[in-house]
């Protein structure tokens, strides 16, 4: 007898997730002018093969049965790309903005949900036994999850767009900055 693993939408979140390390793995070894800004959209990108994965191990109907059979350790571990994903697309954009653009310490401050992230989960997932994280896993219910994780979701979409927000502001800076200190535009951009 035969047994569903993934659905339609199971196979899209692989085929993203795979796309996604594929482009990443393409900018890693591939030798360009700006290889920071390689660097910041490959990790970008691995953050964003994160995201479907967890997903799928999260919610997917059948997978996240195969999945638990595996390991309940696997759950959670790709939640960090939901974290790490506008950092690199803020510092992946300034990399293309700014000639010579290294990361600073003020530039980590971005990186403390991150941490967060990573400290609550050691702490309260993965410091527990595997058979508590099994049952856990087992007994997990979208509807009984604790309340304050719906706010720990909306700081993470709220950060998100936050730094989306904050990549646009960069451009339309630098677009600014361009019209007001070059006077032919148009020549500029044939160079």
């Amino acid at each position: 007898m035969y047994q569903v693993i993934f659905n339609t939408h199971d196979v899209v979140l692989l085929m993203t997730a795979y796309q996604c390390i594929l482009f990443a793995i393409l900018l890693l070894t591939i030798k360009r002018e700006k290889p920071l800004s390689n660097f910041f959209l490959a990790f970008f990108l691995l953050q964003q093969a994160a995201i479907p994965l967890d997903i799928l191990i999260s919610f997917g109907a059948e997978f996240r049965n195969v999945a638990l059979s595996w390991s309940p350790n696997l759950f959670y571990v790709f939640g960090f790309g939901y974290w790490l994903e506008a950092p690199f697309l803020l510092w992946y954009t300034r990399s293309l903005i700014y000639k010579d653009y290294r990361l600073t310490k003020k530039d980590l401050v971005y990186l403390i949900p991150f941490f967060s992230y990573l400290i609550y989960q050691v702490l309260f997932y993965y410091q527990l036994e595997l058979q508590d994280k099994q049952h856990l896993q087992e007994d997990y219910n979208l509807f009984s999850a604790p309340h304050y994780m719906n706010y720990v979701t909306l700081f993470r979409e709220v950060f998100r767009a936050a730094l989306g927000v904050m990549c646009i502001l960069e451009i339309k800076r630098y677009s600014q900055h361009i019209k007001t200190n070059f006077s032919d535009i148009e020549r500029l951009g044939n160079l």
